[in-house]
């Protein structure tokens, strides 16, 4: 999920780098291709949330999105 300022039209793809923590991996970023799937209101109604669909992640970024979904995650 992605917060921002904006809406962001559903059924698009963007070309997205994320900034990685120090020492996740030996990587300092992810470069991937992800597809908007839903949008909505944020908490704050001055935001927005956008919810993305990773398209061919490898296996390396796999690994490494996961760990950041279990250290900095958060569940509904």
């Amino acid at each position: 999920m992605l917060i921002s300022e904006d809406p962001i039209g559903t059924d698009t793809i963007f070309q997205l780098k994320m900034d990685l923590p120090h020492g996740m991996e030996n990587k300092q970023q992810l470069q991937f291709d992800a597809k908007s799937v839903w949008h909505k209101k944020d908490v704050n109604p001055s935001f927005y949330n956008t919810g993305f669909q990773f398209l061919k992640v490898s296996r390396d970024h796999f690994v490494v999105i996961e760990q950041l979904l279990d250290d900095f995650g958060f569940r509904d």
